[in-house]
């Protein structure tokens, strides 16, 4: 099947982003709903995983000035985090632009597993307390470790990349949700903007559908942010319990 952008497949797209924009924000697991359309679509998986990275850098930049705004990044040392992942997502990027789709669906399967594993049994693993204070990542070495493999993964397949790093935000360096979310994003933001590169050098980015998943998926952030301040956490880790389910799911069937 060959790709053909029209109405169709245009406005599919754009609701698959808006979608996307929305749940990566409150949970994660947003390319588990474009990139897979995208290839039922016809389009060849490594450049549907190239093309979704410009919706991610779109969404994920909106989002960390809504949370700016709101000041949830104060007294956050963002630097510091962000640093280990710069190495992970180089380095991940570089290496799935070469790899067999096969393996793709493997690695994702796998993290999926481990993270819903861990959110239904050792919740406490993933979500800090609400009197915990978060650890500064100089008090928690593992953490640059963590972060790195974060960024590793964020470049390679992007995919449940959001699940991953609220696990290891919240479990390992103790932010709450909304910080979690938050930082995910400045991630997130930093794993596209270094990985598109690499795909567009590498010839992988289709701009047609890239640029109706970026535009969509920043409504999507836009009304997803107000949602995330107003309902209560519980609510929001039912969400993520849920979607990392979801992303388990979609793993399996693809």
């Amino acid at each position: 099947m060959e790709f053909e952008l029209n109405l169709f497949t245009g406005s599919l797209l754009a609701l698959a982003g808006f979608a996307a924009g929305f749940i990566n924000i409150i949970a994660g697991g947003g390319a588990m709903i474009t990139v897979p359309l995208m290839i039922l679509f016809g389009i060849p998986a490594d450049v549907a995983n190239g093309s979704n990275r410009l919706a991610v850098i779109t969404q994920s930049l909106v989002a960390v000035q809504q949370f700016k705004q709101k000041e949830v990044f104060k007294g956050v040392d963002v630097i510091a985090l962000l640093s280990p992942c710069v190495f992970g997502t180089l380095s991940g990027a570089l290496l799935i632009s070469y790899l067999p789709e096969e393996m793709m669906k493997m690695v994702i399967l796998g993290t999926m597993i481990v993270i819903a594993t861990a959110i239904m049994f050792f919740p406490e693993s993933v979500f800090a307390n609400e009197d915990e204070e978060p650890l500064h990542i100089k008090e928690k070495p593992i953490g640059i470790f963590w972060m790195f493999l974060a960024g590793f993964y964020g470049g390679a397949i992007q995919a449940g990349v959001g699940f991953l790093l609220i696990a290891i935000l919240g479990g390992v360096l103790r932010y709450d949700l909304i910080k979690g979310n938050a930082l995910k994003m400045a991630c997130t933001l930093l794993f596209g903007c270094l990985s598109l590169l690499i795909f567009v050098m590498r010839g992988q980015v289709w701009w047609g559908p890239a640029i109706i998943l970026g535009v969509s998926s920043v409504v999507g952030v836009l009304v997803s942010v107000n949602f995330a301040f107003k309902v209560h956490k519980k609510v929001l880790k039912r969400i993520l319990l849920g979607m990392v389910v979801l992303a388990c799911v979609s793993a399996l069937v693809s």
